[in-house]
């Protein structure tokens, strides 16, 4: 009888310490996932250009919309608006993202290669495709598409020197997600 108990002692000790060990560990498993998307893209399809414009009696502004249109409300006068043209940017990025757009701030200059001749752009704007103003951002369509139109102010100085002025740098257009 002593070794019958001594057994369901040992046995019960036994059963007892392995269920508390197996309490101690437990593990579980979680999903890994990963989205890559279209990386951000910015492209220049047509270049601001404010036309042909007569040389002023006095500082005017020339104004080209982001719709593309002249707008003599500045003073300027010109020869032929066969040229003018907004600036012109396409998007491509995520569907449906939102994006912020940066415009130059501030004036940049255009030069005939005479510095004593620059002249100032600056004032920029900015619509979508659909005319609607874009103050900060731009929400991009659902196949990741978006079209921005860039206008700006052009001064000219009293008897401005005849010639072609150009800056390739200065209209700088910036789109983040």
């Amino acid at each position: 009888m002593k070794n019958l108990f001594k057994f369901a002692l040992c046995a019960a000790l036994l059963l007892t310490g392995t269920s508390a060990f197996a309490q101690t560990t437990a593990s579980d498993s979680a999903t890994t996932t990963a989205i890559i998307v279209d990386l951000l893209k910015i492209n220049a399809t047509q270049n601001l250009h404010f036309g042909e414009i007569f040389s002023p009696d006095s500082t005017v502004t020339a104004i080209v919309t982001p719709e593309g249109a002249a707008d003599d409300s500045g003073g300027a006068e010109w020869q032929s608006e066969l040229l003018v043209k907004q600036a012109i940017f396409v998007i491509e990025g995520r569907p449906n993202a939102t994006l912020e757009v940066s415009l130059p701030l501030g004036t940049y200059e255009v030069t005939n290669g005479t510095p004593a001749e620059d002249m100032l752009v600056g004032g920029f704007a900015a619509t979508d495709a659909d005319g609607v103003p874009i103050i900060d951002e731009i929400t991009l369509d659902a196949d990741g598409a978006g079209i921005i139109w860039v206008g700006a102010t052009l001064t000219i100085a009293e008897g401005q020197p005849a010639g072609t002025y150009t800056n390739t740098g200065g209209l700088l257009v910036t789109v983040n997600y």
